[in-house]
């Protein structure tokens, strides 16, 4: 998930769609920043205002992809 584009997610969820397009606009770029920063970071590439939706599609992929966790065989 971490270096799948944001608008696939945001595809996949069927959702409002992540503005900012390329395969370099993957959650990898924002997971390790505060959220000041991933707001900074916005503001800077012209979409002030989206942090809210950057993380609705990361906890509504993560929640999407949690049950599917739960059929895995650990050895």
């Amino acid at each position: 998930m971490v270096d799948t584009a944001l608008s696939s997610l945001a595809q996949n969820l069927e959702g409002p769609d992540w503005p900012i397009k390329g395969k370099e606009e993957s959650p990898s770029i924002y997971i390790d920043l505060t959220l000041d920063e991933v707001k900074d970071l916005l503001v800077m590439k012209g979409y002030p205002d989206k942090e809210g939706l950057l993380i609705s599609i990361l906890k509504d992929t993560l929640s999407f992809d949690d049950p599917f966790g739960e059929m895995l065989e650990h050895t």
